[in-house]
């Protein structure tokens, strides 16, 4: 199986490192940047934050899945990739940890708004 990284090689703390050694069976390549030019010859995406649209999902002659290392495929044309059959699929993120994660961060961030933290920085 041929998988397709849609970002640098070194991205997201070593992640493809990770998987590789988990899928030794399987080809991953990484794109070297969020930019896709092409599908033909690989069997399933992982989009990162890479724009997937209808061109792109058309250039695919394979394409079987793509999968989401998390919860945003606001950037993959969903339409389109139902239409060519093209299962898109991401992890939610209560089952990840990421929900309480971002909660706890959306916290931390008002709490610093409502004590006007920059003000104190410049004092």
């Amino acid at each position: 199986m041929k998988i397709l990284f849609a970002a640098p090689e070194n991205a997201w703390g070593g992640f493809l490192h990770q998987i590789r050694e988990r899928l030794p069976h399987c080809v991953f390549e990484a794109t070297g940047s969020f930019e896709i030019v092409c599908l033909k010859g690989y069997d399933a995406l992982i989009p990162t934050m890479s724009r997937v649209d209808r061109k792109l999902l058309e250039s695919a002659d394979r394409l079987a899945l793509i999968q989401q290392c998390g919860a945003g495929l606001e950037a993959v044309d969903l339409r389109a990739a139902h239409e060519l059959n093209i299962p898109a699929a991401n992890v939610p993120t209560d089952s990840s940890g990421n929900a309480a994660s971002v909660a706890e961060i959306g916290v931390y961030l008002m709490t610093g708004l409502s004590r006007n933290v920059r003000a104190m920085e410049r004092s």
